[in-house]
């Protein structure tokens, strides 16, 4: 019978790794939300530049729920960390 071990120190790159990640997503959220004014103010008028925000709007949208999807991962991460660390056990 084999035993499963958690490596803490994994745990702990993962945690990092994911919280670099939604800082830059989130960074790639606002430059995308600023073009799409810079659009909506130059051309906002013109129909195909107005579907065109539209469409990134949805993408946002969907960045966002993938990015609050990486921070419930990433949150679970904590907390398994955090329960390895007060056991001071491996599970």
């Amino acid at each position: 019978m084999s035993v499963k071990t958690v490596d803490d120190e994994a745990l702990t790159k993962a945690n990092i790794a994911l919280q670099k990640y939604i800082g830059s997503i989130s960074d790639c959220i606002n430059n995308l939300q600023s073009v799409a004014k810079d659009c909506s103010d130059n051309m906002g008028k013109d129909v195909y530049s107005k579907r065109a925000i539209e469409e990134l709007q949805k993408c946002i949208n969907d960045i966002r729920i993938s990015m609050r999807q990486a921070e419930e991962v990433r949150q679970k991460i904590i907390r398994k960390h955090r329960e390895i660390v007060e056991s001071g056990n491996s599970f």
